[in-house]
């Protein structure tokens, strides 16, 4: 960690890191930006399923949030582009 700019005692007290929260954010970052999950897969050396079901879900909500964000409801209670 240290050749990323964090400390060993930010790392280990302040920030409670570890290698595997360094590739969950590794992981979450290319899916967020839109690398190719088989792609994903073959980087991690982890199956397809395994994104699917634990990074895929920070995808949707990024596309929820940025769908929602074009939107805005009038006073009459009517969306808006």
């Amino acid at each position: 960690m240290n050749g990323i700019g964090i400390s060993h005692d930010e790392w280990k007290t302040d920030r409670n890191l570890t290698w595997y929260s360094l590739r969950h954010f590794g992981i979450t970052m290319r899916i967020m930006s839109g690398v190719n999950v088989v792609d994903l897969s073959k980087l991690a050396g982890t199956s397809i399923g395994h994104i699917e079901n634990t990074y895929l879900k920070y995808r949707e909500e990024q596309m929820k949030t940025s769908a929602l964000k074009t939107f805005s409801i009038n006073k009459q209670g009517l969306v808006e582009v």
